[in-house]
Protein backbone atom coordinates (compact mmCIF):
# COMPACT_ATOMS: atom_id res chain seq x y z
CA UNK A 1 0.00 0.00 0.00
CA UNK A 2 1.20 3.42 -0.80
CA UNK A 3 0.35 7.06 0.68
CA UNK A 4 0.79 10.15 -1.18
CA UNK A 5 2.35 12.91 0.51
CA UNK A 6 3.35 16.52 0.72
CA UNK A 7 7.04 18.07 0.93
CA UNK A 8 8.34 14.43 2.10
CA UNK A 9 5.28 14.72 5.20
CA UNK A 10 1.96 12.68 5.69
CA UNK A 11 -1.12 13.78 6.67
CA UNK A 12 -1.79 13.46 10.24
CA UNK A 13 -5.27 14.47 12.44
CA UNK A 14 -4.72 14.52 15.89
CA UNK A 15 -7.49 15.36 18.51
CA UNK A 16 -6.21 17.00 21.54
CA UNK A 17 -8.13 18.86 24.65
CA UNK A 18 -10.10 22.08 24.18
CA UNK A 19 -8.23 24.24 26.55
CA UNK A 20 -4.89 25.38 25.72
CA UNK A 21 -3.51 24.83 28.87
CA UNK A 22 -4.27 21.24 28.72
CA UNK A 23 -3.30 21.05 24.94
CA UNK A 24 0.29 21.47 26.17
CA UNK A 25 0.29 19.12 29.15
CA UNK A 26 -1.12 16.70 26.86
CA UNK A 27 1.35 17.19 24.35
CA UNK A 28 4.74 17.89 27.22
CA UNK A 29 3.60 14.14 28.63
CA UNK A 30 2.87 12.37 25.51
CA UNK A 31 6.61 12.92 24.58
CA UNK A 32 8.26 13.29 27.63
CA UNK A 33 10.02 9.91 27.15
CA UNK A 34 10.78 7.07 24.14
CA UNK A 35 8.94 4.50 26.41
CA UNK A 36 5.38 6.18 26.15
CA UNK A 37 5.57 5.48 21.97
CA UNK A 38 7.16 2.03 22.55
CA UNK A 39 4.13 1.19 25.01
CA UNK A 40 1.71 2.82 22.35
CA UNK A 41 3.38 1.08 19.70
CA UNK A 42 2.68 -2.84 21.31
CA UNK A 43 -1.16 -1.98 20.90
CA UNK A 44 -3.57 -3.59 18.30
CA UNK A 45 -7.48 -2.46 17.62
CA UNK A 46 -9.55 -4.10 19.79
CA UNK A 47 -6.66 -5.84 21.49
CA UNK A 48 -6.57 -6.07 25.26
CA UNK A 49 -3.08 -6.47 27.26
CA UNK A 50 -2.16 -7.04 30.27
CA UNK A 51 0.93 -5.24 32.14
CA UNK A 52 3.07 -8.32 33.07
CA UNK A 53 2.92 -8.75 29.27
CA UNK A 54 3.56 -5.07 28.58
CA UNK A 55 6.54 -5.60 30.78
CA UNK A 56 7.59 -8.34 29.61
CA UNK A 57 7.83 -6.98 25.64
CA UNK A 58 9.68 -3.97 26.93
CA UNK A 59 12.25 -6.17 29.03
CA UNK A 60 14.83 -3.53 28.30
CA UNK A 61 13.22 -0.65 30.45
CA UNK A 62 12.35 -1.25 34.22
CA UNK A 63 9.49 -2.17 35.68
CA UNK A 64 8.90 0.87 37.13
CA UNK A 65 9.36 3.25 34.13
CA UNK A 66 6.80 1.10 32.23
CA UNK A 67 4.12 0.89 34.66
CA UNK A 68 5.06 4.94 35.47
CA UNK A 69 4.40 5.01 31.42
CA UNK A 70 0.83 3.10 31.81
CA UNK A 71 -0.35 5.43 34.27
CA UNK A 72 0.82 8.20 31.69
CA UNK A 73 -1.20 7.15 29.02
CA UNK A 74 -4.23 6.38 31.21
CA UNK A 75 -4.36 9.81 32.60
CA UNK A 76 -4.56 11.18 28.98
CA UNK A 77 -7.07 8.99 28.35
CA UNK A 78 -5.39 7.13 25.45
CA UNK A 79 -5.26 3.58 27.63
CA UNK A 80 -8.73 2.41 29.22
CA UNK A 81 -7.83 0.17 32.36
CA UNK A 82 -9.56 -2.66 33.44
CA UNK A 83 -8.89 -5.62 35.67
CA UNK A 84 -9.12 -9.74 35.58
CA UNK A 85 -9.02 -12.26 37.59
CA UNK A 86 -7.18 -15.24 36.48
CA UNK A 87 -5.67 -18.25 38.16
CA UNK A 88 -1.91 -18.90 38.66
CA UNK A 89 -0.61 -21.15 41.09
CA UNK A 90 -3.48 -22.41 42.21
CA UNK A 91 -4.69 -18.97 43.45
CA UNK A 92 -7.25 -16.95 41.33
CA UNK A 93 -5.31 -13.54 41.30
CA UNK A 94 -6.40 -9.94 39.98
CA UNK A 95 -4.54 -8.56 37.24
CA UNK A 96 -4.32 -4.68 35.30
CA UNK A 97 -5.45 -4.56 31.36
CA UNK A 98 -4.93 -2.32 29.26
CA UNK A 99 -6.85 -1.32 25.48
CA UNK A 100 -6.93 1.44 23.46
CA UNK A 101 -9.75 3.96 23.77
CA UNK A 102 -11.47 5.77 20.88
CA UNK A 103 -8.93 8.63 20.88
CA UNK A 104 -6.32 5.96 21.39
CA UNK A 105 -6.36 4.08 18.35
CA UNK A 106 -5.53 7.30 16.39
CA UNK A 107 -2.44 7.87 18.95
CA UNK A 108 -1.64 4.28 18.04
CA UNK A 109 -1.47 4.93 14.20
CA UNK A 110 0.36 7.96 14.13
CA UNK A 111 3.67 6.06 14.70
CA UNK A 112 3.11 2.53 12.74
CA UNK A 113 3.81 2.28 8.99
CA UNK A 114 0.40 2.49 7.33
CA UNK A 115 1.18 -0.97 5.37
CA UNK A 116 1.30 -2.54 8.63
CA UNK A 117 -2.50 -2.48 8.69
CA UNK A 118 -5.07 -4.20 7.55
CA UNK A 119 -6.57 -2.57 4.22
CA UNK A 120 -9.85 -3.18 5.83
CA UNK A 121 -8.89 -2.01 9.06
CA UNK A 122 -7.41 0.73 7.75
CA UNK A 123 -10.50 1.29 5.58
CA UNK A 124 -12.72 1.77 8.80
CA UNK A 125 -10.48 3.79 10.79
CA UNK A 126 -10.04 6.35 8.03
CA UNK A 127 -13.88 6.21 7.67
CA UNK A 128 -14.39 6.58 11.02
CA UNK A 129 -11.43 9.24 11.38
CA UNK A 130 -13.62 11.49 8.88
CA UNK A 131 -16.87 11.28 10.50
CA UNK A 132 -15.40 12.43 13.77
CA UNK A 133 -13.29 15.48 12.19
CA UNK A 134 -15.98 16.76 10.16
CA UNK A 135 -17.94 16.43 13.31
CA UNK A 136 -15.33 18.59 15.27
CA UNK A 137 -14.19 20.72 12.51
CA UNK A 138 -18.25 21.62 11.59
CA UNK A 139 -18.53 22.79 15.64
CA UNK A 140 -15.55 24.92 15.34
CA UNK A 141 -16.46 26.41 12.42
CA UNK A 142 -20.06 27.54 12.97
CA UNK A 143 -18.95 29.53 16.40
CA UNK A 144 -16.34 31.31 14.15
CA UNK A 145 -19.34 32.27 11.81
CA UNK A 146 -19.56 29.56 8.73
CA UNK A 147 -23.13 28.60 7.79
CA UNK A 148 -23.63 24.38 7.13
CA UNK A 149 -23.98 25.31 3.51
CA UNK A 150 -20.40 27.03 3.57
CA UNK A 151 -19.10 24.15 5.38
CA UNK A 152 -20.66 21.55 3.26
CA UNK A 153 -19.74 23.58 0.20
CA UNK A 154 -15.99 23.98 1.52
CA UNK A 155 -15.72 20.11 2.22
CA UNK A 156 -17.29 19.29 -1.42
CA UNK A 157 -14.67 21.97 -3.39
CA UNK A 158 -11.84 20.02 -1.64
CA UNK A 159 -13.02 16.56 -2.58
CA UNK A 160 -12.78 17.43 -5.63
CA UNK A 161 -9.06 19.17 -5.64
CA UNK A 162 -7.91 15.83 -4.29
CA UNK A 163 -8.77 14.43 -8.41
CA UNK A 164 -8.32 17.81 -9.96
CA UNK A 165 -4.47 17.54 -10.41
CA UNK A 166 -3.41 18.16 -14.76
CA UNK A 167 -2.59 14.43 -15.77
CA UNK A 168 -0.63 15.25 -18.85
CA UNK A 169 1.61 17.68 -20.32
CA UNK A 170 -0.45 17.92 -23.60
CA UNK A 171 -3.82 16.96 -24.95
CA UNK A 172 -5.29 14.93 -27.71
CA UNK A 173 -8.43 16.58 -27.31
CA UNK A 174 -10.11 19.68 -25.20
CA UNK A 175 -13.49 19.18 -24.68
CA UNK A 176 -16.05 21.92 -23.70
CA UNK A 177 -19.38 21.10 -22.43
CA UNK A 178 -21.15 20.65 -18.86
CA UNK A 179 -21.57 17.66 -16.98
CA UNK A 180 -25.31 16.63 -16.10
CA UNK A 181 -27.38 13.64 -14.62
CA UNK A 182 -29.91 12.05 -17.39
CA UNK A 183 -33.01 10.00 -15.68
CA UNK A 184 -34.71 7.92 -18.52
CA UNK A 185 -38.79 7.35 -17.91
CA UNK A 186 -39.54 4.70 -20.09
CA UNK A 187 -41.44 0.71 -18.71
CA UNK A 188 -38.04 1.87 -15.47
CA UNK A 189 -36.48 4.11 -14.58
CA UNK A 190 -32.74 4.46 -15.62
CA UNK A 191 -29.94 6.94 -14.46
CA UNK A 192 -27.06 8.11 -16.09
CA UNK A 193 -23.81 10.56 -16.15
CA UNK A 194 -24.73 12.69 -18.81
CA UNK A 195 -23.71 16.04 -20.06
CA UNK A 196 -23.29 16.01 -24.42
CA UNK A 197 -19.42 17.35 -23.66
CA UNK A 198 -18.81 15.25 -20.59
CA UNK A 199 -20.11 12.02 -22.42
CA UNK A 200 -17.83 12.82 -25.29
CA UNK A 201 -14.72 13.51 -22.78
CA UNK A 202 -15.90 10.22 -21.29
CA UNK A 203 -15.78 8.19 -24.40
CA UNK A 204 -12.48 9.45 -25.89
CA UNK A 205 -10.83 8.87 -22.39
CA UNK A 206 -11.69 5.23 -23.01
CA UNK A 207 -10.74 5.18 -26.55
CA UNK A 208 -7.29 6.07 -25.31
CA UNK A 209 -7.03 9.74 -26.08
CA UNK A 210 -5.35 12.09 -23.67
CA UNK A 211 -8.28 14.16 -22.75
CA UNK A 212 -9.47 17.28 -20.83
CA UNK A 213 -12.22 19.00 -20.12
CA UNK A 214 -13.14 22.59 -19.26
CA UNK A 215 -16.82 23.00 -17.84
CA UNK A 216 -17.92 24.34 -14.43
CA UNK A 217 -18.46 22.21 -11.84
CA UNK A 218 -21.55 22.36 -9.28
CA UNK A 219 -20.75 22.32 -5.94
CA UNK A 220 -23.33 19.81 -4.57
CA UNK A 221 -22.71 16.40 -3.77
CA UNK A 222 -24.47 14.99 -7.61
CA UNK A 223 -22.03 17.57 -9.46
CA UNK A 224 -18.97 16.35 -7.71
CA UNK A 225 -19.48 13.15 -7.76
CA UNK A 226 -19.98 13.18 -11.33
CA UNK A 227 -16.47 15.37 -11.44
CA UNK A 228 -15.05 12.30 -9.93
CA UNK A 229 -16.24 9.78 -12.01
CA UNK A 230 -14.31 11.29 -15.01
CA UNK A 231 -11.33 11.67 -12.79
CA UNK A 232 -11.41 8.45 -12.29
CA UNK A 233 -11.86 7.01 -16.25
CA UNK A 234 -8.93 8.76 -16.80
CA UNK A 235 -10.50 12.47 -17.73
CA UNK A 236 -8.38 15.74 -16.91
CA UNK A 237 -10.75 17.56 -15.24
CA UNK A 238 -8.15 20.19 -13.82
CA UNK A 239 -9.37 23.17 -16.03
CA UNK A 240 -13.10 22.44 -14.46
CA UNK A 241 -13.91 25.11 -11.86
CA UNK A 242 -16.19 24.69 -9.02
CA UNK A 243 -19.09 26.80 -8.80
CA UNK A 244 -21.52 27.97 -5.61
CA UNK A 245 -25.00 28.36 -5.67
CA UNK A 246 -24.81 26.15 -9.49
CA UNK A 247 -26.74 23.42 -9.33
CA UNK A 248 -26.02 20.08 -11.41
CA UNK A 249 -28.33 19.86 -14.38
CA UNK A 250 -31.54 17.27 -14.18
CA UNK A 251 -32.35 16.02 -18.00
CA UNK A 252 -35.83 13.94 -17.78
CA UNK A 253 -36.24 11.83 -21.09
CA UNK A 254 -39.72 10.56 -21.30
CA UNK A 255 -40.23 7.65 -23.89
CA UNK A 256 -43.71 6.34 -24.94
CA UNK A 257 -44.61 3.92 -27.05
CA UNK A 258 -44.59 4.81 -30.58
CA UNK A 259 -43.79 8.98 -30.09
CA UNK A 260 -40.73 10.96 -30.11
CA UNK A 261 -38.63 10.88 -26.88
CA UNK A 262 -39.44 13.88 -24.96
CA UNK A 263 -36.30 15.77 -23.17
CA UNK A 264 -36.59 17.95 -20.27
CA UNK A 265 -33.76 19.79 -18.54
CA UNK A 266 -33.23 22.06 -15.62
CA UNK A 267 -31.08 24.67 -17.72
CA UNK A 268 -30.80 28.13 -16.15
CA UNK A 269 -28.92 30.13 -18.96
CA UNK A 270 -28.91 32.94 -16.23
CA UNK A 271 -26.01 30.47 -14.62
CA UNK A 272 -25.20 28.29 -17.23
CA UNK A 273 -23.47 25.33 -15.81
CA UNK A 274 -20.52 25.62 -18.82
CA UNK A 275 -17.08 27.56 -18.96
CA UNK A 276 -17.67 31.43 -18.67
CA UNK A 277 -14.33 32.55 -18.99
CA UNK A 278 -10.46 31.42 -20.02
CA UNK A 279 -7.38 30.96 -18.24
CA UNK A 280 -4.22 30.95 -19.56
CA UNK A 281 -4.08 27.61 -18.60
CA UNK A 282 -6.74 26.58 -21.07
CA UNK A 283 -5.49 28.03 -23.65
CA UNK A 284 -2.15 26.59 -23.46
CA UNK A 285 -3.72 23.55 -22.93
CA UNK A 286 -6.32 24.22 -26.34
CA UNK A 287 -2.99 25.13 -28.40
CA UNK A 288 -0.90 22.59 -27.83
CA UNK A 289 -4.08 20.22 -27.88
CA UNK A 290 -4.88 17.92 -31.65
CA UNK A 291 -8.38 18.98 -31.57
CA UNK A 292 -10.76 20.84 -29.64
CA UNK A 293 -15.03 19.67 -28.88
CA UNK A 294 -17.16 22.72 -28.59
CA UNK A 295 -20.22 21.74 -27.08
CA UNK A 296 -22.31 23.29 -24.16
CA UNK A 297 -20.66 26.80 -24.23
CA UNK A 298 -21.00 30.52 -24.63
CA UNK A 299 -20.13 31.42 -27.96
CA UNK A 300 -18.24 34.69 -26.85
CA UNK A 301 -15.74 32.48 -24.65
CA UNK A 302 -15.78 30.14 -28.09
CA UNK A 303 -14.97 33.64 -30.74
CA UNK A 304 -11.92 34.15 -27.90
CA UNK A 305 -10.57 30.71 -27.48
CA UNK A 306 -10.21 30.49 -31.45
CA UNK A 307 -8.41 33.67 -31.95
CA UNK A 308 -5.60 32.37 -30.01
CA UNK A 309 -5.35 29.44 -31.31
CA UNK A 310 -3.82 28.10 -34.75
CA UNK A 311 -6.78 28.12 -37.76
CA UNK A 312 -5.23 24.71 -38.88
CA UNK A 313 -6.44 22.79 -35.61
CA UNK A 314 -9.39 20.52 -35.92
CA UNK A 315 -12.80 22.24 -34.33
CA UNK A 316 -15.47 20.10 -33.66
CA UNK A 317 -18.55 22.10 -32.95
CA UNK A 318 -22.03 21.29 -31.35
CA UNK A 319 -23.87 24.38 -30.43
CA UNK A 320 -26.40 23.84 -27.48
CA UNK A 321 -30.05 24.55 -28.38
CA UNK A 322 -29.95 28.15 -26.41
CA UNK A 323 -27.92 29.24 -29.21
CA UNK A 324 -30.33 29.91 -31.27
CA UNK A 325 -32.70 31.66 -28.89
CA UNK A 326 -31.47 34.85 -28.39
CA UNK A 327 -29.85 37.48 -31.07
CA UNK A 328 -26.49 37.69 -29.02
CA UNK A 329 -25.90 33.86 -28.86
CA UNK A 330 -26.57 33.66 -32.20
CA UNK A 331 -24.59 36.16 -33.56
CA UNK A 332 -21.84 34.43 -31.43
CA UNK A 333 -22.70 31.06 -33.23
CA UNK A 334 -22.39 32.48 -37.06
CA UNK A 335 -18.93 33.91 -35.87
CA UNK A 336 -17.93 30.77 -34.62
CA UNK A 337 -18.51 29.05 -38.18
CA UNK A 338 -15.87 31.47 -39.58
CA UNK A 339 -13.08 29.13 -37.52
CA UNK A 340 -14.15 26.25 -40.42
CA UNK A 341 -14.89 23.82 -37.84
CA UNK A 342 -17.02 20.28 -38.27
CA UNK A 343 -20.86 21.23 -37.20
CA UNK A 344 -22.98 18.44 -36.05
CA UNK A 345 -26.54 19.40 -35.59
CA UNK A 346 -30.24 17.35 -35.05
CA UNK A 347 -32.79 17.86 -36.90
CA UNK A 348 -34.32 20.45 -34.92
CA UNK A 349 -31.60 22.86 -34.51
CA UNK A 350 -31.14 22.72 -38.45
CA UNK A 351 -35.00 23.37 -38.50
CA UNK A 352 -34.27 26.49 -35.77
CA UNK A 353 -31.67 28.20 -38.22
CA UNK A 354 -33.97 27.68 -41.39
CA UNK A 355 -36.51 29.46 -39.24
CA UNK A 356 -33.93 32.07 -38.44
CA UNK A 357 -33.69 32.33 -42.71
CA UNK A 358 -30.99 30.59 -43.45
CA UNK A 359 -30.53 27.97 -45.64
CA UNK A 360 -28.78 24.71 -44.33
CA UNK A 361 -26.53 23.65 -45.27
CA UNK A 362 -26.06 26.29 -48.18
CA UNK A 363 -25.63 29.31 -45.99
CA UNK A 364 -23.61 27.49 -43.41
CA UNK A 365 -20.88 26.77 -45.97
CA UNK A 366 -20.83 30.20 -46.69
CA UNK A 367 -20.32 31.15 -43.33
CA UNK A 368 -17.05 29.07 -43.20
CA UNK A 369 -18.04 25.79 -41.96
CA UNK A 370 -15.84 22.89 -43.26
CA UNK A 371 -18.04 19.34 -42.91
CA UNK A 372 -21.76 19.39 -41.64
CA UNK A 373 -23.27 16.67 -40.23
CA UNK A 374 -27.05 16.05 -39.66
CA UNK A 375 -28.15 13.69 -36.66
CA UNK A 376 -31.93 11.83 -36.54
Amino acid sequence: MSMNCVDGFYPAVLFLPVKAEDRVKFITLLFSSPAVIEVLNLFRFGKELCQRSIVKALSHRSNKTVIEVLKKLVSLGLLAESFRKVERGGRRVRIKCYSLTEIGKWYATLFKDPREFEPSALHKLLEELFAKFVERFTGLAKRVGFSEKEIFQHVLANALGVYSKRLYRSYDLVVFGSIACDIYLSHNLKVFSGGSGANVAFTASLLGLKTALVTAVPLDPLGVRLAVELAESGVDVSFSKPLQGLGTVICVAIHQPVEKPRIECSYDPRSPPVATELTPGVVEACSRARALYLGEGIGRVFKELLEAVERSKLVVYRPSTQVFRFREAFEDFLAVLSYSPLLILNEDKAEALRERGLRVPQDLFMHGVKSLVVTL
